[in-house]
């Protein structure tokens, strides 16, 4: 089960297959290629774009996975550079910067992009980001900087809405027309979920200004495996001429035991030959850590019918440092594929045999001295037994009695149980697959976190 998986690409996607202005600079750092239709507001095209992914749940719940009173240290900002052919070096092109509130969710992100002439930093883009009382991902309002009249345009605004299970079923976009304050509905996505919360349909509608009505445009099915991984998606459009739905693209996922994702295969649909005919393919490789080492992009050339090998991504880490002792951004919550300080990522491309340099990023961090206030009260006096475990585990508190929230994470983020449990009484793990998680007991806002090894 992958909801943050989605709610990432989704933001993402959406917004560069409907033309909305999308983070190119910041695509540069993990970018594995998890590609499901329902990320396309319009489910328009699964061809292969630059964008990030995911897990599964709130940002707020990913966010409180960190240790509670630890010195933390945030992401500030990443520099992105090209490398010039020409002179053999690399050229410091663009930046984004980064704010947090105390729970450690982003709320702001401002883009630059340098003037090679005066090598002054000059304004691009800018994205502010809200949550709700119960702190999910709530909207995102995008700007662009206009350097004529020195003030922000071209708003745009992307807001969710959730069940009461947590899930995203519902993602409206809208666009403020210039000079005016009222907003202007464009594009709008609904989701239905099978009992396990898994993702199962996606439905796509545009806005018809002259009815004032939503539009169905198109739709999404998608499968997944037992352990709510998703395996396939297909898109569909509706043809304006028959009212038909016309199958147009699709996405293949596979994963390695741990329940990472290992590729990401594309299709789109000749209607000629009644053929899925293959686009683009992504590869990942990750070090004995879990995270991201090598990723892979590769492109169908179909007169010889051969995979040809395109983009080559490269990631470097502090080992020292744990991913849960940052403030970062929240895409990086919905990446869950390292674990540890992300320093840098190199892009190369593909030409005659050989990986040549193309861009880089790096990452720059400070300290901090926030906490997280989810976190500021303990409860203490939780015994967890077995631990490891196969079967059952048991909770005892030697506090207060009644009933507690128990939740579980895995490695990536994702909330893979989510129920109410009683001091002392076995809790199934029977469906869990074998690894390391984390878990967090709840009661009366008072919270106990620690890792559950299943073997």
């Amino acid at each position: 089960m992958q909801k943050l998986i989605h709610l990432v690409i989704v933001m993402l996607l959406t917004n560069s297959i409907l033309g909305q202005p999308v983070n190119e600079k910041l695509l540069t750092i993990p970018q594995i290629k998890y590609q499901s239709p329902e990320s396309l507001t319009g489910f328009s095209d699964l061809k292969s774009k630059k964008e990030i992914i995911n897990p599964q749940k709130q940002i707020s719940d990913i966010s409180r996975l960190k240790s509670t009173f630890s010195e933390k240290e945030k992401l500030d900002s990443i520099v992105s550079e090209r490398w010039d052919t020409i002179t053999c070096q690399w050229i410091v092109y663009s930046k984004s910067e980064f704010n947090y509130d105390t729970d450690g969710n982003m709320t702001l992100e401002i883009e630059y992009d340098r003037d090679d002439h005066s090598g002054q930093w000059i304004l691009s883009d800018k994205q502010v980001f809200t949550y709700d009382s119960l702190g999910n991902f709530f909207s995102i309002e995008h700007t662009g900087w206009d350097e004529i009249t020195m003030a922000w345009i071209d708003a745009s605004r992307t807001e969710y809405t959730y069940d009461s299970n947590g899930n995203y079923i519902q993602i409206v976009m809208s666009d403020q027309q210039e000079n005016k304050s009222e907003w202007i509905f464009s594009y709008k996505s609904e989701y239905q979920y099978d009992e396990h919360g898994n993702m199962i349909l996606g439905l796509s509608y545009e806005w018809d200004e002259n009815s004032g009505l939503w539009i169905l445009s198109g739709k999404a099915d998608y499968h997944h495996d037992a352990n709510g991984n998703d395996t396939l998606s297909i898109a569909y459009f509706i043809s304006k001429d028959t009212i038909m739905m016309i199958a147009q693209s699709k996405a293949i996922y596979a994963y390695n035991d741990s329940g990472y994702l290992t590729s990401s295969s594309y299709f789109s649909w000749n209607e000629n030959d009644s053929l899925w005919m293959p686009t683009s393919k992504y590869e990942v490789l990750y070090d004995t850590l879990g995270n991201i080492s090598l990723e892979y992009s590769y492109e169908w050339d179909q007169d010889s019918m051969q995979w040809m090998a395109d983009i080559k991504n490269e990631y470097g880490y502090d080992l020292s440092c744990s991913s849960g002792d940052l403030f970062l951004p929240f895409y990086y919550y919905s990446l869950g594929y390292f674990n540890y300080k992300l320093k840098y990522s190199i892009e190369y491309q593909y030409d005659v045999a050989e990986w040549d340099f193309y861009s880089k990023s790096t990452l720059f961090y400070s300290p901090t001295n926030k906490t997280f206030s989810g976190d500021s009260h303990q409860l203490n006096g939780v015994l967890l037994y077995p631990n490891p475990a196969t079967d059952h585990i048991i909770f005892k508190h030697n506090g207060t009695t009644g009933s507690y929230m128990l939740e579980l994470f895995d490695m990536r983020g994702s909330k893979v149980m989510s129920q109410k449990i009683e001091s002392g009484v076995p809790v199934s793990v029977q469906s869990l697959p074998k690894g390391i998680y984390i878990y967090r007991l709840n009661k009366n806002e008072m919270v106990n976190q620690g890792k559950l090894i299943i073997y």
